[in-house]
C-alpha cells in the first residue's frame, strides 16, 4: 500500500515569505541601499512577524474551518484578494511616492479622496492583472493551509500567538520609525492601526497647528461706519464658476449679484492665486496673512483677521464654518477670547455631508441667527464665513442635482458649486433685504481649487500647481460710502493677486496699514492691499510644504505677470515646468527649456532671498542659489 510521506509545511511557508520579500527588496532596491544597520534590522523583523501571521492563520483556519468548504473558500478568496490589493497597491503609491503606503499616505486618502482616486484608475489589463495576482495568493494561501491540514496538528498555536503580541505592540508604537522599511503588509497593517488610534484619540497633525500666543490686542475706539464680511470656501477653483465665463451656469445668484443688480459695486479678480494647494497651509495662510514660507513662530504670534476687527470696541466678531475645525487642529488655532460668536460643524453637532464638513445651509442659518441676536443691537459687525460644500465627494441634494455624470466628477463637482451659490446668495439676500449693503464690504475667495484631470491625469489639488488647482474665485463688493476705492479695484482686478493680500488690503481699509500699536504685526505681512495700487511685476508663490509641514507632493508655484514656473519632486525625480499664460492660459505647452536668461536669472534672484526655497530648490533645482 502507498504511504503518503507527511511534509512538514513551515519550510514552504518560510519560502513564501522570504520569496515576497525578495521580490520587494528587489522592486524597492534603490531605496534599500539607503536604509541604515537599524532599519534592515526594522525589515527583518516584519519578515518574521509577516511569517508568524501566515503561520497562525493557516493553522486556525486548517483545523476550525478545513470541512466547511463555502467558509473556507470565503475566506481564501478574501485573504487572497486583500492580499494582492495590498502589494498592487502599495507598489503603485511606491511609484509615485517612492515609499510604500504609510500613516501619511492613509491620511491623505481619506482626505484627498478624488486626488487618491486617480492613482488607481484601472483599464482592463490593471483589472485581469490584479485578479491573476489575486488567483495566485489564493491558490498559494489553499495550497498551504491543506498541507497544514493533513499533518493534523492538535492544540491551539500558543508559541506563534505569544510571539505576535510581544511584536505587534513594539511594531504599532515604532511605526514612525519604520514607515518604507517593512514588508508592505506589516507596513499597511500598523500604518491602518496607527491611524485608527490617532483617529480615536482625536490627535491632530499638532505640527502644522497649535494655540496661537499674541499679545493683548491695542484698543482703538469705535469701528469705522461698516461692516466687513471674509467668505471663505474650499476647493472651489475660479474657471468652473459661470461669473468668470464657465459654459454652464454653477453660480446664478452671485451672477445675478455681481453682475446685474451691484455692478457697479463688484469687482471681479481675474488672476487671483491660493497660497497653497492644502488646506492645512492655506486657510490659516488666509486668516493671518502669513504665507506658507514664514516661520511656525510668525504664524502663531500673528492676530487672525476676526481679531483685528476686535480691536474696534463695537465691532461683533464671528466665525460660522459648516467644516470641522478639529481637522488638523484647526481648533487649537482659532480659539479666541476675541471670537464673539464662533460655530462650526463640531459646536453645532452636525453630521457630515461630505468628507469633512456639514450641510452649507447651516452656515446661512447661523449667520441669520448672528443678526438676529438681540446683543447685536445694530453693532457693527466683521468676520469670517466659511463654506464647505465643494469639498469631495460634492453631495448635493437631489433637488440640486442638474448635471448627472456624463463626465467623472465634475457633474458632481458643478452640481455642488450651484447648491454652495444657494447659499451665498441666501446671505446676500438677508443682507439686501435688512438694508446691510449699504454699509457692508464682502470680500469671497476660496482656499484652492480642484483638478479634474486637465493636465497629466492628475485630480484633486495636491499634485502640482497648474491654475485649475491654484486660480480661486476672488470678488469684492463696495458699498457705496467706500466707492473712492473703486478706480484702484478697478485697475487691480487684471493684476496677480493671492489670497495673503486679504489682511494687508482690510487693515488698508481700516486705516491701520501703518499704525503704531501694530507695527510688529504688519512688518510681518508680505502681502499688498487690493485697495493700493499693485505692480504688474510682483511675484506670487504658491507651496504645499515647508520647514514645519511635510506634504506627500514636495512643490512650489511662482506666478509673475504672464510667466509661471512650478517645481515639483515626484518621488526621487524634480520636475521643472515654466509656461506663458498670455499665450497659453490652459498651460499645455511647457517651455521650460526656453526660459529667457533674464527671466531666470531675476526668478533666482527672487527665490533665494527665503532660506528654505532657497534650501529645497538648491537641493533638487538650482545648484547655484
Amino acid at each position: 500500500m502507498f504511504v503518503q510521506k507527511k511534509i512538514r509545511v513551515s519550510p514552504y511557508l518560510w519560502l513564501f515569505v522570504i520569496g515576497l520579500a525578495i521580490v520587494d527588496l528587489g522592486i524597492r532596491h534603490g531605496k534599500v541601499i539607503e536604509w541604515t544597520p537599524l532599519e534592515m534590522l526594522a525589515y527583518l523583523i516584519s519578515i518574521v512577524m509577516s511569517g508568524m501571521w501566515t503561520m497562525l492563520l493557516c493553522k486556525v483556519l486548517a483545523r476550525w474551518l478545513f470541512d466547511k468548504k463555502w467558509l473556507l473558500f470565503f475566506f481564501v478568496a478574501a485573504i487572497g484578494i486583500v492580499s494582492a490589493l495590498t502589494y498592487l497597491s502599495s507598489y503603485r503609491f511606491y511609484f509615485i511616492f517612492r515609499n510604500i503606503p504609510n500613516i501619511v499616505t492613509l491620511r491623505f486618502v481619506l482626505e484627498e479622496t478624488t486626488e487618491a482616486l486617480s492613482f488607481v484608475e484601472a483599464d482592463m489589463l490593471t483589472l485581469g492583472g490584479g485578479a491573476a495576482v489575486s488567483l495566485v495568493f489564493m491558490v498559494i494561501w489553499y495550497w498551504l493551509i491543506d498541507r497544514y491540514h493533513q499533518q493534523k496538528q492538535r492544540g491551539f498555536p500558543v508559541l506563534n500567538l505569544l510571539g505576535l503580541l510581544i511584536l505587534a505592540p513594539m511594531a504599532h508604537n515604532n511605526i514612525w520609525l519604520m514607515q518604507g522599511n517593512t514588508m508592505p503588509g506589516v507596513n499597511m497593517a500598523f500604518s491602518i492601526t496607527k491611524s485608527l488610534e490617532k483617529f480615536f484619540g482625536n490627535e491632530g497633525n499638532i505640527r502644522v497647528l497649535q494655540v496661537r500666543h499674541i499679545p493683548p490686542l491695542p484698543q482703538l475706539g469705535e469701528a469705522p461706519p461698516f461692516n466687513v464680511i471674509l467668505i471663505v470656501n474650499e476647493s472651489l477653483r475660479a474657471s468652473s464658476n459661470s461669473f468668470y465665463g464657465y459654459s454652464r451656469i454653477t453660480s446664478p445668484r452671485q451672477d445675478e449679484f455681481l453682475q446685474k443688480k451691484y455692478r457697479n459695486h463688484s469687482f471681479i479678480f481675474q488672476r487671483a492665486y491660493s497660497n497653497s494647494t492644502n488646506t492645512h497651509l492655506s486657510f490659516p495662510s488666509i486668516l493671518t496673512g502669513i504665507l506658507p514660507g514664514q516661520s511656525h513662530q510668525d504664524l502663531h504670534s500673528m492676530p487672525t483677521f476676526y481679531e483685528y476687527g476686535k480691536m474696534f470696541s463695537n465691532y461683533k466678531t464671528f466665525l460660522i464654518s459648516s467644516h470641522s475645525h478639529q481637522y488638523g487642529n484647526f481648533q487649537l488655532f482659532i480659539q479666541s477670547p476675541y471670537l464673539d460668536k464662533w460655530w462650526n460643524r463640531d459646536i453645532g453637532k452636525k453630521e457630515a455631508f461630505n468628507t469633512y464638513g456639514a450641510d452649507d445651509r447651516f452656515v446661512a442659518q447661523e449667520f441669520v441667527n448672528f443678526l438676529n441676536d438681540p446683543d447685536l443691537d445694530e453693532q457693527p459687525f466683521f468676520g469670517v464665513l466659511q463654506f464647505n460644500g465643494t469639498h469631495f465627494p460634492y453631495h448635493v441634494p437631489e433637488e440640486f442635482r442638474i448635471w448627472t455624470k456624463k463626465t467623472r466628477y465634475t457633474d458632481d463637482y458643478d452640481n455642488s458649486i450651484r447648491y454652495v451659490d444657494h447659499w451665498v446668495g441666501k446671505v446676500l439676500s438677508e443682507l439686501e433685504q435688512r438694508g446691510l449693503l449699504k454699509n457692508t464690504v464682502i470680500i469671497s475667495t476660496s482656499d484652492h481649487g480642484d483638478g479634474f484631470g486637465e493636465h497629466k491625469d492628475e485630480f484633486g489639488h495636491l499634485q502640482s500647481f497648474y491654475d485649475e488647482g491654484t486660480r480661486v474665485p476672488f470678488w469684492v463688493y463696495l458699498p457705496e460710502m467706500l466707492q473712492q476705492y473703486k478706480p484702484v479695484l478697478q485697475k487691480n482686478i487684471n493684476t496677480t493677486i493671492h489670497n495673503v493680500d486679504i489682511v494687508p488690503s482690510v487693515l488698508d481699509l481700516l486705516a491701520l496699514s501703518n499704525h503704531k500699536a501694530l507695527q510688529d504685526f504688519s512688518a510681518k505681512l508680505k502681502g499688498k492691499s487690493i485697495f493700493s495700487p499693485i505692480p504688474d511685476d510682483r511675484y506670487i508663490v504658491m507651496q504645499n510644504m515647508n520647514s514645519y509641514y511635510t506634504s506627500q507632493f514636495a512643490g512650489i508655484g511662482v506666478v509673475r505677470d504672464q510667466d509661471k514656473f512650478l517645481f515639483k519632486v515626484a518621488g526621487q525625480s524634480a520636475g521643472m515646468e515654466y509656461y506663458n499664460l498670455a499665450d497659453d492660459p490652459l498651460e499645455k505647452n511647457d517651455l521650460s527649456g526656453q526660459i529667457p536668461a533674464d527671466k531666470l536669472a531675476d526668478l533666482k534672484n527672487f527665490l533665494r532671498q527665503d532660506p528654505f526655497l532657497r534650501k529645497w530648490l538648491k537641493q533638487w533645482f538650482f545648484q547655484d542659489l
